[in-house]
C-alpha cells in the first residue's frame, strides 16, 4: 500500500483520489472503533468558539484590531508602549491558535466528506442529494430576496 499523509490520502495525491482509494478511505472508516474525534470534543470546541475560552481574548484582540483603520492601531502604538507590548503579545499568541483554527477546518472537512460518504451509500443517496441542493437553492434565493 501507498505511504499515506495524515487524512488516509495516497502522499501526493491529495487532489487525485481514485474511486479504489475512496473505497478503501470509506472501508477504513468503517472499521474504526471509535470516532474520529473524542467524545465531547464538539462541546469543547464550540465553547472555544462562542465563549471566553483560551482563543477569546486573542481572537476579539484581533478582530478588533481589524476593525480600526491600520493607521489608528499604528498611531496608538506608536503612542503607547503598553499597548504595543499588548499588541505584540497577542500577535505571537496568534500562531498557536491558527495552527489550532487550521485543524479545525481540516476536521470539518473530513466531516463533510464522511457525511457525503454516508449518504452516497444509500441506494437514494443521489436523489437525497438533489433534494437538499434544491432546498438550499430555494433558501438562498429566499434570503437575497428578503435581505
Amino acid at each position: 500500500m501507498a505511504a499515506r499523509n495524515d487524512k488516509g490520502v495516497p502522499a501526493g495525491q491529495e487532489h487525485e483520489v481514485s474511486g479504489e482509494d475512496l473505497v478503501e478511505l470509506y472501508n477504513a472508516a468503517l472499521r474504526e472503533p471509535t470516532g474520529f474525534l473524542p467524545e465531547g470534543m464538539s462541546e469543547t470546541i464550540e465553547a472555544e468558539l462562542t465563549g471566553a475560552g483560551n482563543l477569546a481574548v486573542s481572537r476579539r484582540m484581533a478582530t478588533a484590531f481589524l476593525e480600526k483603520p491600520f493607521s489608528e492601531m499604528v498611531g496608538k502604538i506608536l503612542a503607547d508602549r503598553d499597548t504595543a507590548v499588548a499588541v505584540e503579545h497577542a500577535s505571537q499568541v496568534l500562531d498557536g491558535h491558527i495552527e489550532r483554527y487550521e485543524r479545525l477546518v481540516e476536521w470539518i472537512k473530513t466531516a463533510k466528506a464522511r457525511m457525503m460518504f454516508a449518504v452516497a451509500a444509500r441506494d437514494d443517496g443521489d436523489a437525497i442529494r438533489a433534494e437538499v441542493k434544491s432546498e438550499i437553492g430555494r433558501q438562498v434565493h429566499e434570503e437575497a430576496a428578503h435581505g
